[in-house]
């Protein structure tokens, strides 16, 4: 039985807005990452403390193997996963608790093995509540019960599930708990509203099955055709692994980013409209609506290309040559040898000068303290000390100036867009 599912609840924020999403990306690779399976980890000793009916600090120091690498309950996983634990416990008190339930609702959708699991599932003693909690162990952005894909769907799911169950529910609740963010969001529907949801799972699940059918009877090509299929923005294709090479993506981009500016004939010049309007606060905040998304679409169609050419592949850039890898601007120079060159410049200059306080001042800050009257000193003293890191590499056009990188790289030496770009 697979391990995922085709229209996975986890990417409904992905394919339910853009259903076309689902076949673009069939044969891009799962990955994973070591935040993700830190999350697995918390969610196994979550599960294994709710079903034992134990604290979490049971489970401190266990070990538990998730794709190959060991993870252990830490002090402060711990701490987090006892947080959800005892939420749960006071929701789910006089009710029915399930834990790490497989929900299915393939007979909603339409659609053969589709399912989702349940990290706690609470019915109320009345009968009249169902309650679906999600526990999420990252760090990321703040995530909320309202219009949460996942979370309806899941409720969507106990409907078919626990069919025999539901008949007297009235009240459908989706818990997003984040402990380590100290976030814990609940919203309530009405079985109308999840009614009305179904019908949309249905449509979205159509749409995403027609894709499907089209690339693999007549290739990507047609299935690009099928417009219709798709509908970028935002939150569907933030975590989208199709991002970079997606072409309504890329033409969202365009109409937002030249939405105020004329081609001229040759393709790397722009021209302002003689006219233009003079930008509004609406407009203004109607653009700044949109940097998230294409800040994004930046990121990912740099990375795609660092990829690709990593891999030893021909990417043609737009001055018509092949892209290529070069060395960026170097970084700060620093002393490798922090005693010999404390030695060395405390004979050039007074103490004051000499340190900062309880550490050494940097090449640069030697330099300027010397000026260039003494620009011999530095050089025959002080230069000896002195390493400078590599620069940042990063793919440029071929027909940048700077020579190609001769030496080995990997994916983690190059530039970001963002430093502080989530993993």
């Amino acid at each position: 039985m697979s391990a995922h599912a085709t229209f996975a609840p986890s990417k409904g924020h992905q394919w339910i807005p853009c259903p076309g999403s689902i076949a673009l990306t069939r044969d891009i690779p799962r990955t994973s990452s070591p935040y993700a399976d830190e999350g697995t980890a918390a969610h196994h000793f979550a599960q294994a403390a709710l079903s034992a009916g134990k604290d979490a600090a049971f489970y401190i120091d266990a070990p538990v193997d998730i794709d190959g690498r060991e993870w252990r309950c830490t002090e402060d996983m711990v701490r987090y996963v006892q947080d959800y634990i005892d939420d749960v416990r006071r929701r789910s008190a006089g009710g029915i608790l399930m834990i790490e339930q497989r929900l299915n609702f393939s007979e909603t959708i339409g659609i053969d093995e589709q399912f989702g699991t349940g990290d706690a599932i609470i019915l109320s003693a009345d009968m009249k509540r169902l309650t679906a909690e999600d526990l999420k162990y990252g760090l990321g952005v703040k995530v909320f019960a309202k219009d949460n894909y996942q979370g309806l769907i899941y409720l969507v799911a106990c409907l078919e599930t626990y069919a025999p169950l539901m008949g007297d529910v009235e009240e459908f609740e989706f818990v997003v708990h984040q402990p380590r963010l100290d976030h814990v969001d609940s919203h309530v529907y009405t079985r109308a509203e999840i009614e009305a949801f179904i019908e949309r799972l249905k449509l979205s699940g159509k749409y995403g099955m027609e894709g499907l059918r089209t690339l693999e009877i007549d290739g990507m090509q047609a299935l690009l055709k099928q417009s219709e299929l798709f509908s970028p923005g935002d939150e569907q294709c933030r975590f989208c692994p199709a991002l970079a090479t997606c072409p309504f993506a890329a033409r969202k981009v365009a109409e937002e980013v030249y939405a105020d500016f004329a081609a001229l004939e040759k393709h790397d010049e722009l021209l302002i409209r003689p006219e233009p309007a003079v930008p509004t606060a609406d407009s203004l905040g109607a653009a700044y609506g949109q940097i998230d998304f294409i800040e994004n679409w930046c990121r990912k169609v740099r990375a795609e290309c660092e990829r690709m050419v990593l891999g030893g592949m021909t990417v043609i850039g737009p001055d018509g040559l092949p892209m290529k890898v070069i060395e960026g601007k170097k970084g700060n120079r620093y002393w490798w040898d922090e005693q010999g060159a404390e030695a060395a410049l405390v004979g050039l200059l007074s103490p004051d000068k000499a340190f900062k306080p309880r550490e050494i001042v940097s090449p640069a800050q030697a330099q300027k303290a010397l000026g260039k009257k003494r620009l011999a000193d530095f050089e025959t003293a002080l230069v000896p000390f002195i390493r400078q890191k590599d620069g940042a590499l990063k793919v440029v056009q071929g027909s940048h100036p700077a020579p190609a990188y001769s030496g080995e790289a990997s994916a983690s030496e190059f530039e970001t867009i963002n430093a502080n770009e989530e993993s």
